[in-house]
């Protein structure tokens, strides 16, 4: 008597786990067409299209257009994840509207005065400029 009771048991579970409906997932990821069409990278393309409205690509000439990583003006040997992401969406979306860009790091050779300001120094700019053969930084 104890065996058929515990089949029809066992049965009647695998039967009802059969019936589950666990289709919530366990982390709900943004699509491709979702992360396209988000607010911030459209914000992030207008800022581009604003800044290079009035550019003549024609008298920029041949030269790059230097792009660097936005950083922590507070320390700037240390840049921030958003500054990465907005330096990297920048530079795209000015490659894709013609420039020839260039992505420089602000290390080593390329000179930032701390405690000078949020700027570098015109005379910086400059001379970044003329060792890079750019028409823009």
């Amino acid at each position: 008597m104890k065996t058929p009771a515990l089949l029809m048991t066992v049965l009647a579970g695998v039967v009802l786990a059969g019936c589950a409906n666990n289709s919530a997932p366990v982390r709900v990821e943004p699509t491709y067409q979702e992360a396209a069409s988000s607010q911030f990278i459209q914000t992030s393309r207008d800022a581009v299209t604003k800044l290079t409205t009035g550019f003549d690509m024609n008298s920029l000439g041949a030269g790059p257009v230097l792009v660097a990583t936005v950083v922590n003006v507070n320390d700037l040997s240390r840049a921030a994840p958003l500054g990465r992401t907005l330096s990297e969406q920048y530079a795209t979306s000015m490659a894709a509207s013609g420039f020839n860009v260039k992505e420089i790091k602000l290390r080593g050779d390329v000179f930032v005065r701390e405690g000078a300001g949020e700027l570098l120094l015109s005379r910086e700019i400059k001379d970044i400029a003329r060792n890079h053969n750019a028409s823009l930084v």
